[in-house]
């Protein structure tokens, strides 16, 4: 048994399944803890339970076809108790061997149950416990499936998907407000550290509509000079001016980047059973309750990288800003590196491949040319000599001993010559696009790190 979770009393759980399905008498004294309890209770009374709570669960899960199977409800004469149990028990095995017989997701809690008409006589002990329970939980898992279709069940997961995209949506904005104040007051800390000093600037005198003014006459005699109508041009410029944290538009009013901004992914959550869902609706409404303000406080300081104390606040806000960026790039980098690697053992194994034939190829060809070479030989001496008395000066034994000393040479040379496999006419194009294919892995990932050093810096 898994020590993280605790097991609770049979006849707890058999409690908690009714109040999920919302059992019209659960809120009486006879449903507690003692509910078939052998020494509480007598027979009769924990009889009339089992009828009661097995018609019920059986109507919930048969529909009106209940009446047909335990026709005898309710029972009042002892004739009709015995018919009602044996209906009961062959209805209950049925169920058990057809789920596990299809495999279904029921025979998890059906195949470690007995179903036995003397355990309906006596109506206690953990059998009989086990039993009721199975039923209970076929009609959960039932019900479970019926409510996906639920239009109740599928608005209230609607709203709730609803509200909490809302939120999202003003945790970013109060995200971008925290961003901006963080951002004025170290802006007021610089000036409030400068003011001692004497100013110097040319624009102290103008007030800041003038300056605001200016500032965007100037952009724009920039732009006519430099962009003209390129609007590439003036996209690059926008570009390179974001991650200073400012964007301006011709009315001259700031718009504060947000920079890392996830795209709200509205996910497909399934309905869940209402009764399920009213318990988890408190602690819904209790994370919905909360500031948006505290939840994006806590967000920026889980997102926010350490501060350098060599880096400044525009070079660090730059940084912010290309955060998305650089860590796509060390992922394309990952990427390419990872098929380097694998171009390399598929080069490798490619090689081996085709050296390891040619070099089996050439040892056939030596044998077979040193064997024609000494057959040619040997039809010559026969020719000069007498057939009955050959005139030759060496002996049999020497021939075979010449002959082997000349095929062990041959063969070794022939593995010290083993040309590689850039002579081959056949793969030498195969290999050239592979080794142009790494050559174009290794340029791409040596650009990368250019670029990411670069944007670092």
């Amino acid at each position: 048994m898994n020590p993280q979770f605790v097991p609770l009393p049979l006849e707890l759980l058999l409690l908690i399944h009714l109040q999920t399905l919302q059992h019209p008498n659960i809120n009486d004294d006879l449903f507690d803890m003692h509910i078939f309890d052998a020494q509480k209770r007598s027979l009769r009374p924990r009889i009339k339970m089992m009828e009661d709570i097995s018609y019920w669960l059986v109507e919930k899960l048969e529909g009106k076809n209940a009446k047909k199977i335990l026709a005898t409800y309710p029972c009042i004469k002892p004739s009709e108790t015995i018919a009602f149990r044996t209906s009961f028990a062959k209805y209950l095995e049925n169920t058990r061997q057809s789920s596990i017989r299809e495999n279904s997701a029921s025979s998890s809690w059906w195949k470690d149950v007995q179903v036995r008409k003397s355990l309906l006589e006596e109506c206690a002990g953990v059998k009989f416990l086990r039993l009721i329970l199975a039923l209970s939980t076929q009609v959960i898992y039932s019900r479970t499936n019926r409510g996906f279709q639920n239009p109740g069940a599928i608005s209230y997961t609607s709203f709730l998907i609803d509200a909490q995209a809302s939120q999202q949506e003003w945790v970013q904005v109060a995200r971008m407000l925290l961003e901006h104040e963080k951002k004025v007051l170290d802006m007021k800390a610089q000036l409030v550290a400068t003011k001692s000093l004497p100013s110097q600037s040319k624009y102290a005198s103008l007030s800041t509509a003038r300056l605001i003014a200016l500032r965007d006459s100037k952009m724009d005699d920039f732009l006519r000079q430099h962009c003209g109508s390129s609007e590439l041009a003036r996209k690059a410029l926008t570009f390179f001016v974001g991650p200073t944290g400012l964007r301006f538009n011709a009315a001259g009013k700031q718009h504060i980047l947000l920079s890392g901004k996830p795209p709200l992914i509205h996910r497909h959550i399934q309905p869940q059973v209402l009764a399920v869902a009213a318990a988890h609706h408190p602690s819904c409404l209790r994370r919905l309750r909360k500031s948006v303000f505290q939840l994006a406080d806590s967000k920026l300081s889980e997102l926010a990288p350490p501060v350098l104390p060599s880096v400044t606040n525009v070079h660090q806000h730059a940084l912010q800003s290309l955060q998305i960026s650089l860590d796509a790039t060390k992922h394309r980098r990952f990427t390419l590196e990872e098929a380097l690697a694998k171009v390399t053992r598929e080069k490798s194994l490619i090689t081996e491949r085709l050296i390891k034939p040619k070099s089996e190829k050439r040892l056939t060809s030596a044998r077979s040319e040193i064997g024609v070479g000494h057959a040619a030989n040997a039809t010559r001496a026969g020719k000069k000599s007498h057939p009955s008395k050959p005139k030759t000066s060496l002996r049999p034994g020497v021939w075979v001993h010449v002959g082997k000393r000349a095929v062990a040479g041959r063969v070794q040379t022939v593995s010290r010559d083993v040309v590689s496999f850039w002579e081959d006419r056949e793969n030498v194009g195969n290999l050239l696009g592979l080794n142009f294919n790494c050559v174009s892995l290794f340029l791409c990932v040596l650009l990368l790190s250019f670029l990411l050093s670069t944007l670092i810096r």
